[in-house]
């Protein structure tokens, strides 16, 4: 690996290819989230073998493997549940009525909930042979329990919304920077929680 400047450059331009493959990969939508899987397996791979410019193929092969039913469907479901959970929102804010401030309240709460809630379904898709159901009632329940996780994640996706605003070229790793945050602070609970060992393979 290089150090010093040069490295500082390396690692800031595999960021962004890396950043760039997982904006091409969800174009689709509904590939989103076998995509962040293939993010973060790759961010296991410099972790154990230092960056490398040559991490297409291995991105590719990685997201062929986790674009299966259960991701894809996964993320169809959470894509069309952010979307309605933000209309409901738009629409409770433009009610002129007593409840329309309590409406709007929830319909955020609710949006908040599902969006912390992608977290844990990428990681479980990941490491574990549950279907969607079980998939998204686990994550809900993860949500509380590990709420810590939870807020940490949300810190994280409000510091990077408010550094886009300032700095718009932060936006060129922010697909990196979640696939850190989600690899440093979700990959441990899933192996907390489904520690026996499955025939799927998994990152070792």
């Amino acid at each position: 690996m290089i150090k010093g400047f040069l490295g500082i450059m390396e690692m800031f331009a595999s960021f962004v290819l890396l950043n760039l493959l997982l904006f091409v990969y969800s174009l689709l939508i509904i590939t989103f989230i076998p995509a962040l899987a293939a993010a973060i397996e790759t961010m296991h791979k410099w972790k154990k073998e230092g960056l490398s410019p040559y991490f297409i193929k291995n991105f590719h092969a990685s997201f062929r493997k986790h674009a299966n039913k259960t991701s894809l469907t996964l993320s169809g479901i959470w894509f069309a549940g952010l979307t309605i959970l933000a209309a409901d929102a738009w629409l409770a804010a433009s009610f002129v009525m007593a409840m329309g401030d309590v409406l709007y309240v929830t319909a955020i709460l609710f949006f908040l909930m599902w969006l912390l809630m992608m977290p844990y379904m990428t990681v479980q898709t990941m490491k574990t042979d549950l279907n969607v159901i079980g998939i998204i009632k686990n994550s809900f329940l993860l949500l509380w329990i590990e709420w810590k996780r939870s807020l940490a994640m949300f810190v994280i996706f409000a510091a990077c919304l408010t550094g886009i605003i300032i700095m718009p070229f932060i936006s060129l790793i922010t697909g990196s920077l979640l696939a850190i945050s989600i690899y440093s602070i979700f990959i441990p609970v899933i192996k907390t929680y489904y520690a026996a060992p499955i025939p799927r393979e998994v990152m070792e």
